[in-house]
């Protein structure tokens, strides 16, 4: 049982739901990360309920780093809103490892779900969760880099926003450690190490738009401003997921194209190796037989 507490505790509520009929079988339990005072809550509950993801939910209500002091550990204060996520993260994280759950799904107050789809795919999603080592898996990655593993989840080595995501107790405790040791810059892009066992469901089942937020104000920039705009992800998800999963097929394509014409010319160049072999070997055999000739004459 884990031992460490989060000195920001008291910033911290947590509401309690269950489902006694869950959709995903092997998920111990899932957070909604959500502010005390957010409008998003209206929806919430019916959200989860068409849902039911797991037997029990926990809604962490955050009051927020400007309604309660927060520092990073005892150290500096939380000062900014991309801080103040990752703590939040952090706080569910030790909350899980305290009650010694294993995969736990995290979910924040925005999410949009495709429930249709999810209860499709949660046959899917629960033999993956049971039968794969993993440390992460998306459910609601609008683009990532990666390989296909099966017929719906893929290796990720890039891949971005934590709004829907599967966390295994190796990953909860990699956080964990990481975050104490100030190691956590952006909790959505902190799994991008070699040696982290990511996945995505290749399908999104998950989504979420990009409004004008003090988070998004952040990280934002001109580019970013313009892509979101243009694929109007700041009112509907639809276009810039479309967009983003037909990216990634061809990203995937270029990937296997690429590698096939690297293994296509190392073929090649081990083939003209052996026939270069054979003709430097069937000359010497050329150049030994009159010298045999002539010692028997």
């Amino acid at each position: 049982m884990v031992k460490v507490e989060n000195v920001n505790a008291q910033c911290y509520t947590f509401e309690t739901v269950y489902f006694p009929r869950a959709t995903l079988k092997n998920i111990d339990a899932t957070y909604v990360l959500t502010m005390t005072d957010s409008d998003r809550q209206k929806t919430l509950h019916s959200r989860l309920a068409c849902i039911k993801p797991s037997t029990i939910c926990f809604i962490q209500h955050n009051k927020g780093y400007k309604a309660c002091c927060k520092t990073v550990q005892t150290r500096e204060k939380i000062v900014r809103s991309t801080e103040d996520i990752n703590d939040a993260f952090f706080n569910a994280f030790v909350h899980a490892m305290k009650h010694e759950y294993v995969n736990v799904l995290i979910l924040e107050d925005d999410f949009i779900v495709d429930a249709k789809r999810f209860k499709k795919r949660s046959v899917t999603i629960d033999d993956f969760v049971q039968h794969s080592h993993f440390h992460v898996i998306n459910l609601g990655c609008p683009f990532q880099v990666g390989y296909p593993v099966t017929r719906h989840f893929d290796r990720s080595l890039l891949h971005y926003m934590a709004h829907a995501c599967i966390y295994s107790r190796l990953y909860m405790r990699c956080f964990i450690k990481d975050y104490i040791a100030g190691n956590v810059l952006v909790n959505d892009l902190y799994w991008n190490k070699p040696s982290m066992g990511c996945y995505c469901l290749r399908r999104p089942v998950f989504f979420q738009n990009l409004p004008a937020t003090e988070n998004r104000s952040q990280w934002n920039n001109k580019l970013y401003d313009q892509v979101i705009r243009m694929l109007k992800l700041d009112k509907t998800h639809t276009l810039g997921y479309r967009v983003g999963f037909a990216a990634q097929i061809c990203i995937q394509m270029l990937i296997l194209l690429i590698g096939l014409s690297v293994v296509g010319c190392l073929v090649w160049a081990a083939s003209r190796a052996v026939i270069a072999l054979r003709k430097r070997h069937a000359v010497a055999q050329v150049q030994v037989d009159p010298l045999l000739d002539n010692r028997r004459i």
